[in-house]
């Protein structure tokens, strides 16, 4: 089928456009994590954040029913202030984004918990993930050659310390360590650096950054 597209001076309508994956998935852990009702309006739709809202309603987080297999536009999550179930099996799909930032999240809580996904995700290498949360004092397992499951149980009584991310590698695996320090139990200190020759540009100028995450 031939189609003839003519310019035209103006063009004018409404478009709703998907709301950000990235933060979308963020905005259910915390949600999760935080204690009390917290709203998320345009929550991205695709299978991947629905992964991570599955995995959260597994854990017991309390999300509407509708959100497991498609997120609406407007969500009420009711947190618990992340006392969630002390033994699960999640399965990720092919969400690597689900995968990292769970395992940092739960690697705080008592428990034991079992991340895997799809054939391709099980390919992917999570070294870079769970050896940071390890010397913040969590019990991470992989499978051969370093890639999923993930197997995460807390230590008991993790000692306080303080935590340089800066060989953690990629941001992605860095982030999988962000969620860590506010799922513990007492204080904790986490220093994140971008690695050497990493920066972040703004308003046109480089700029190395850091940022420390502390729980008192």
């Amino acid at each position: 089928m031939d189609v003839t597209l003519s310019p035209v001076g103006r063009l004018q309508g409404r478009l709703a456009v998907p709301g950000d994956k990235s933060v979308s998935h963020r905005a259910l852990i915390l949600a999760a994590m935080a204690t009390g009702r917290s709203v998320i309006r345009g929550a991205a739709p695709g299978a991947d954040v629905a992964s991570t809202a599955a995995s959260l309603a597994r854990l017991g987080a309390d999300l509407p029913a509708a959100a497991v297999s498609g997120l609406p536009r407007l969500l009420s999550v009711d947190g618990s202030g992340w006392q969630v179930a002390q033994e699960a099996h999640l399965d990720t799909g092919n969400s690597g984004t689900t995968m990292r930032l769970l395992t940092g999240a739960l690697a705080g809580r008592p428990g034991r918990f079992v991340l895997s996904g799809d054939a391709s995700l099980s390919t992917r290498p999570m070294e870079r993930v769970a050896s940071p949360l390890r010397r913040m004092g969590a019990s991470v397992s992989l499978a051969a050659g370093g890639r999923p499951p993930i197997q995460v149980e807390r230590m008991e009584n993790p000692a306080r310390r303080v935590h340089d991310a800066r060989r953690a590698g990629a941001s992605t695996h860095r982030r999988g360590c962000a969620p860590h320090p506010g799922s513990a139990h007492g204080p904790r200190r986490t220093r994140m650096r971008t690695h050497q020759g990493s920066s972040a540009r703004l308003a046109g100028r480089a700029y190395d950054t850091e940022r420390v995450l502390t729980r008192t």
